[in-house]
């Protein structure tokens, strides 16, 4: 299908704390909300995009694109996002465009970088960026992350990690990041929308 590049864009990043959901138009961020943890978060998700459309004015019928992570993340934050938008892209048969979390998560950054989310038993999901160059992402023990332990790398992620060399950085995607790197990925049909990873997250 197409790629996202004009219309009116509903996204929901929904995979790491705080949570997103934000309106954009042609490259532009009209508004966005941020989602702090509760036990009731993902049930704050639908009641946010009614409060995004109601400051413009607008209603779910005038979005042109539904836009979500597609992992790696919380199982239950990867659904939380997919969920709606596959749905309001079978009602309107409008577009729907997935992004990696990693690629997400590490935009912005000086590179190399090594982008993280917790996998959960002392493991992680990562993937490395350095210069033009990006790996797959994938399964990291203890032992694999310390090949990109040292000075040169800078790791990102939502959760907690330690390396004794690379610097750290605490982040987690945020709307300015999907905006500035939606229009390298093409939208699908919304029968094609699913998770591309899925595992419960580490709690900081």
């Amino acid at each position: 299908m197409d790629k996202v590049s004009h219309g009116l864009t509903l996204g929901i990043l929904s995979v790491a704390q705080p949570q997103y959901v934000f309106l954009a138009e042609n490259g532009r961020i009209l508004i966005e909300k941020e989602i702090k943890r509760t036990r009731l978060t993902g049930n704050r998700i639908i009641p946010s995009i009614k409060s995004c459309l109601d400051e413009i004015n607008s209603s779910i019928k005038s979005i042109d694109t539904f836009m979500a992570l597609s992992g790696p993340g919380s199982m239950t934050g990867i659904r939380a996002g997919l969920a709606p938008i596959r749905a309001w892209g079978y009602v309107s048969n409008k577009n729907v465009l997935l992004l990696p979390t990693l690629s997400v998560l590490a935009y912005g950054f000086e590179k190399p970088v090594l982008a993280l989310m917790a996998a959960g038993k002392d493991k992680w999901w990562g993937q490395a960026f350095s210069g033009d160059m990006k790996d797959t992402p994938r399964i990291m023990d203890e032992e694999k992350l310390k090949d990109y332990d040292n000075c040169d790398w800078t790791w990102i992620s939502p959760a907690k990690v330690e390396p004794k060399q690379a610097s750290v950085i605490k982040h987690f995607p945020i709307p300015k990041q999907v905006i500035s790197i939606m229009d390298d990925y093409e939208s699908t049909s919304w029968m094609r929308a699913l998770p591309q990873y899925l595992f419960e997250i580490t709690n900081d």
